[in-house]
């Protein structure tokens, strides 16, 4: 599958060891990830329902923006791929730690959608899927 391209997010999911698949931003997510020929790459995905910051955001509440971060991720940076895994070599992100690091999902298709599988961190833990609709 050809992954150059920008796709839509239509679901997100945590997969626990037992197989209890649980949609931590909702059955539906919104989200783009775009790859681009040149190896750069960009993701933002979140939860539909997340607060309105009701003011201009220079003057929202701490409480308010860690409301609406909570369910959003978003990161940039370049992608190689090898087989069915793709590598996001990460330059900027929502989540500082991740910045200069390599996130790996390994590639599938589930009726003509992309789908990304992130492997549990540690034994036991939870992987996540994603599967992305062409835009």
């Amino acid at each position: 599958m050809d992954l150059v391209g920008t796709w839509t997010l239509e679901a997100f999911e945590m997969v626990a060891g037992d197989g209890t698949v649980t949609t931590p931003f909702g059955d539906a997510p919104i989200g783009r990830i775009q790859y681009s020929a040149d190896g750069t790459m960009s993701a933002m995905l979140g939860a539909p329902d997340r607060p309105a910051l009701g003011t201009r955001a220079g003057e929202a509440t701490d409480a308010a923006w860690a409301a609406i971060a909570k369910h959003f991720v978003s990161y940039a940076g370049s992608w190689t791929r090898e087989g069915d895994v793709v590598r996001h070599e990460v330059a900027v992100a929502l989540i500082p730690d991740w910045i200069g690091t390599t996130l790996e999902r390994t590639i599938g298709e589930r009726d003509g959608r992309l789908t990304l599988t992130v492997e549990p961190r540690v034994p036991g833990g939870r992987s996540q899927r994603l599967v992305w609709a062409r835009l």
